[in-house]
């Protein structure tokens, strides 16, 4: 699963901005979380794998992928359309881009860091 299509609900702004060379137009989206949200098994595997979470060795783990299809976008990240049409994020108080879904971060620095806690117990 691409991030770029995060479960999350994605409406239209209606303020298009010029980029920062004035040469495309996008579009801030909102980005939203239903709060019963419950992701599906194969929802959770994909994401998982996009996490790098070993699908066979780690399915314990998968509560990070569950966790992380359910977290909102951090403020002041806002997703972004471009006029050809490609979701990224930006961070409007850094003036960051990036395509992965910031999330995607932090739930893989969570994984790293369980997956290690369990190797060391296994040890």
């Amino acid at each position: 699963m691409s991030k770029t299509q995060h479960p999350t609900e994605l409406s239209w702004d209606s303020t298009q901005h010029p980029a920062v060379d004035g040469s495309t137009v996008l579009t801030v989206l909102e980005d939203t979380v239903e709060k019963d949200y419950v992701p599906t098994m194969r929802e959770i595997e994909e994401y998982a794998e996009w996490l790098g979470i070993d699908l066979n060795q780690d399915r314990d783990l998968f509560w990070i992928a569950e966790k992380g299809l359910k977290m909102p976008l951090p403020a002041p990240w806002k997703p972004c359309e471009s006029e050809g049409k490609k979701i990224f994020y930006f961070n409007f108080e850094t003036c960051e881009s990036v395509w992965d879904h910031p999330i995607d971060i932090w739930m893989r620095a969570l994984y790293t860091s369980e997956r290690a806690k369990k190797r060391n117990k296994a040890s």
